[in-house]
């Protein structure tokens, strides 16, 4: 089956790589031990490739994407990522209320947009936004690197993973490929009792744009 390479999301000295089939659906593309490609991959960002593969056998929602690739061969490259995908994805438009079926949330003063464990949500961990802002370079408190989206209504900061250098501005209405990450606790050390823990989360992450 024919594979766009989509995104590469860089973790330390692995790479999680990201694609859409020519039946338009989302993958995660994993080894054949269910393990991330090593970060020296030959795979890039626009390239197509003959892939076989099948569905991971442990699919924890929203990753659903999960896919362990079998075989691989490069076969082109498309020449225009942005029109492609916009032929070929349904596209979410505006803020990103508009993200993930609007279960997205932040707490307190924090502006990190998420999912909660015990809400609902779909069963999906990607898509494409077109922002209705630019969004602009930003790194947080601990110095993670980012894009900040602003509007004289509200304010998000949504971490940026992607393999390629950062730019300072994401032009507005330009097609941004975001995920959400893995499951993460945050620190429960102060939590009185069961009924007061924070529950997992996973976090919106900007995975990579085409102008």
């Amino acid at each position: 089956m024919k594979v766009w390479i989509t995104a590469k999301i860089a973790y330390g000295s692995k790479i999680c790589l990201h694609g859409l089939t020519e039946d338009k659906k989302n993958v995660r593309l994993l080894r054949n031990d269910g393990s991330y490609y090593p970060a020296a991959t030959g795979f890039n960002v626009g390239q197509i490739w003959d892939m076989t593969f099948s569905r991971a056998r442990r699919l924890i929602a929203p990753h659903s994407e999960n896919v362990i690739v079998t075989s691989c061969k490069l076969i082109g490259q498309e020449a225009d990522m942005r029109a492609f995908l916009c032929a070929h994805v349904s596209l979410w438009q505006g803020g990103p209320d508009q993200l993930f079926g609007g279960s997205l949330r932040s707490v307190l003063n924090k502006k990190k947009l998420f999912i909660s464990e015990g809400t609902s949500f779909q069963p999906i961990s990607m898509g494409y936004w077109l922002s209705d802002t630019p969004l602009i370079k930003w790194h947080d408190e601990e110095d993670h690197p980012g894009y900040r989206y602003y509007t004289s209504e509200t304010e998000h900061l949504i971490d940026y993973q992607g393999a390629a250098v950062q730019v300072f501005k994401i032009p507005a209405d330009s097609l941004v490929h975001v995920a959400l990450t893995r499951w993460w606790v945050p620190s429960n050390r102060y939590a009185a009792h069961e009924s007061t823990k924070v529950k997992r989360r996973c976090y919106l992450y900007i995975a990579g744009w085409y102008e």
